[in-house]
């Protein structure tokens, strides 16, 4: 996206743990007082990141190299898995979310992740049940197809928990997986 980058936040965001233990001791405080302790602290907390700057522009900068190694990765596996026809699509839309986004804020919205939820299990059955003839062994056959995978599901969570269950785990525990 055009213009994007990585913010570090702003500055007051970073001394509210500060200013909250400051801020406590200042109750009690007239008003100029209280504003003067929290002036003396910010000053500080300033002062402090001027030291601390380079070690933290340092982390900074080794957090950054990975993430843009990470964010290639990505782009580059992604680039490679979409067609041309979906490449040039989605540049169309890029280049009209750009030019209308002054009027119409809205139309940013096309970089939102829209992904739809996955059916339910109860949902396919219904689904396949729908989809056969009449014929009551179809039917059947359909719903002895869910029951089977659900219990492939229930012997694959069972396989996981016995793995997990050590010698040491409680009674019930290991009774239940009996």
């Amino acid at each position: 996206m055009q213009g994007a980058g990585w913010v570090d936040g702003e500055i007051i965001k970073t001394l509210w743990s500060l200013l909250n233990i400051a801020s406590t001791s200042a109750w009690g405080m007239s008003s100029p007082h209280h504003q003067e302790l929290l002036d003396f602290q910010i000053s500080d907390c300033n002062f402090m990141k001027m030291i601390c700057m380079v070690n933290s522009l340092i982390w900074k900068l080794t957090t950054v190299r990975v993430v843009v190694e990470m964010a290639k990765w990505a782009f580059k596996t992604l680039d490679e898995a979409v067609s041309a026809m979906q490449c040039d699509m989605w540049t169309y839309q890029e280049q009209v979310a750009f030019r209308d986004q002054m009027v119409d804020p809205s139309t940013m919205d096309i970089f939102e992740v829209q992904m739809k939820k996955a059916p339910t299990v109860h949902t396919i059955e219904l689904e396949f049940l729908n989809n056969m003839t009449s014929s009551r062994a179809q039917h059947g056959m359909g719903s002895w197809l869910a029951r089977s995978l659900r219990l492939e599901e229930v012997a694959i969570t069972l396989h996981i928990n016995h793995h997990n269950v050590g010698v040491h785990a409680p009674e019930l525990k290991r009774l239940v997986i009996a």
